[in-house]
């Protein structure tokens, strides 16, 4: 069974996001209840989960929350069947990812490659393509680079990406940098 690896905001920007896209959906009527945001990282096939939580707690250990800038205009990536924004500034969550893939590798997990680095992050919204309603729309940012930035406080373990509650295998907190 494939699992998947993904980074997920914060409760905050999570909101604030879905304030964002609300009255976007209703006139597309691609979904009514917004899931979960994440930016997947990688995809796992049938690994033992006990010590892939494990171990995934002490790879993160060092890691604390960052910010992603994401862009303002959906997009769709046939490959991954995801629709979503586009992660602008993703340094920090490659240098995770990257983290990630070298060392479960080591391990002896069933991990994707490395993704190419021309290829950007995506923030997950759906699973669905996007009405033409949504993909002529305005940018969703009424900035003048239109661009925000939010916050990821964990990385989590899903069964699928459709991002249900009961698809979330565990979760693993990053460092708050704000407690010492």
């Amino acid at each position: 069974m494939r699992y998947y690896l993904v980074a997920v905001l914060n409760r905050e920007s999570n909101k604030e996001l879905d304030v964002l896209q609300r009255p976007l959906h209703k006139k597309g009527k691609n979904f009514k209840k917004s899931p979960y945001m994440c930016i997947p990282l990688d995809v796992l096939e049938d690994p033992d989960l006990k010590t892939l939580e494990k171990h995934l707690r002490d790879l993160l250990k060092p890691f604390r929350y960052f910010h992603v800038d994401l862009t303002g205009k959906y997009i769709n990536l046939a490959d991954e069947r995801i629709t979503g924004l586009p992660v602008a500034n993703f340094g920090y969550l490659k240098k995770i990812q990257r983290h990630l893939n070298d060392y479960l590798h080591l391990y002896g997990y069933c991990a994707s490659a490395e993704r190419p680095t021309d290829k950007d992050f995506i923030l997950s919204m759906s699973q669905d393509r996007l009405p033409r309603e949504l993909e002529n729309s305005s940018d969703l940012f009424q900035t003048e680079d239109n661009r925000r930035k939010f916050l990821v406080d964990r990385i989590e373990v899903w069964k699928t990406l459709n991002a249900k509650k009961e698809s979330i295998v565990f979760s693993v907190p990053l460092k708050n940098p704000n407690i010492i």
